[in-house]
């Protein structure tokens, strides 16, 4: 669908991971295993399953504030539009005019990352074992979105009002979503995310034919420090 794969584009260049789909709904963990259809993981297991224990490690947070080009964006407090929200403004609302179809907001300020650290010790293992298939690929990293907002359109000259207390509103015009913002649109929304938290992104490994050494599925060079994560990647679909 182009909703989907609007949102993925975004994904894969800002952050070079894949798209959990549906995101923050789906739930995808460290050592999943599975098989990739038209860009989306389609998980079959663990490898906790197996006898490979693989340790984690935290990467440095990191954040993600996307809007579509040809977005407008409008503040306004007292039935009037303005340059700034007053502290305090009555009826205050931020209307967000995407101006085209399949066109998204995306605010993920707070995004914590875990990784699997002995990478090329868990691929090793997994070769050698013989459980997986050639096809196989394995969630090597997770993006965990805290309290993110991601507004997606289906059809252009969609309309979203967001309402809240100015402090929420200037909140979010620095990338900041609180839960306590509401959101009502002009036409039907493709997505709606306001606040839950979970996965947003991840990235793969698969097993390689020529050795023991990990295939990295979208990162360049990891998200951990580790030396053994650090090798070439490809994309898949």
């Amino acid at each position: 669908m182009a909703l989907a794969k609007e949102v993925a584009a975004v994904l894969k260049r800002e952050l070079k991971c894949y798209i959990a789909w549906p995101p923050i709904g789906t739930e995808i963990g460290l050592g999943d295993y599975g098989v990739l259809d038209g860009g989306v993981f389609n998980k079959n297991g663990n490898i906790g399953e197996f006898p490979v224990p693989f340790r984690t490690e935290a990467g440095q947070p990191v954040s993600l504030d996307f809007t579509s080009a040809d977005t407008t964006v409008v503040r306004v407090a007292a039935g009037a539009e303005v340059t700034v929200l007053p502290q305090g403004a009555i009826d205050a609302s931020i209307k967000v005019k995407f101006n085209a179809a399949n066109a998204l907001m995306l605010k993920a300020p707070n995004m914590t990352v875990q990784s699997i650290a002995n990478l090329g010790q868990v691929a090793k293992a997994l070769k050698a074992g013989g459980q997986l298939s050639g096809s196989s690929v394995v969630v090597g990293t997770v993006y965990q979105a805290k309290a993110p907002l991601l507004l997606a359109t289906i059809a252009a000259g969609t309309e979203v009002t967001v309402t809240g207390d100015t402090g929420a509103l200037q909140a979010l015009q620095l990338g900041q979503v609180s839960a306590d913002i509401g959101c009502t649109s002009s036409k039907e929304l493709g997505l709606r995310v306001v606040g839950p938290s979970g996965v947003l992104g991840f990235r793969l490994f698969k097993l390689s034919f020529w050795s023991d050494d990990p295939k990295h599925l979208g990162p360049g060079a990891g998200s951990g420090t580790s030396q053994e994560q650090r090798s070439p990647y490809e994309w898949m679909e």
